[in-house]
């Protein structure tokens, strides 16, 4: 049986429990799932600096879910969006 995983990158940074309440969420929806931490210390907000390592790291990781957060407009009201793609589901705020 293949494992199941999701690829996780934020701008969460470290020091804080951020990282791990989100991953607590999905242990509680599916406690098989295997995340695969691939940064959370990317620049706060910095949309290119995710992209840029996310193009660099995709090619190494998992196909399947990649779930990132590098968000300039935390605390608004904005939905998260989910696109699926050859490589598997993209989910982003």
């Amino acid at each position: 049986m293949t494992k199941k995983i999701i690829s996780f990158a934020s701008d969460f940074g470290l020091q804080d429990g951020s990282v791990g309440v989100v991953k607590g969420v999905i242990s509680r929806i599916d406690e098989e799932l295997l995340v695969n931490d691939i940064s959370h210390q990317i620049p706060p907000q910095n949309i290119k600096y995710g992209s840029l390592l996310l193009m660099r790291a995709i090619q190494y990781i998992p196909q399947g879910v990649l779930l990132a957060v590098v968000d300039p407009g935390v605390g608004t009201d904005r939905k998260a969006i989910a696109i699926t793609t050859d490589w598997g589901v993209m989910i982003g705020p």
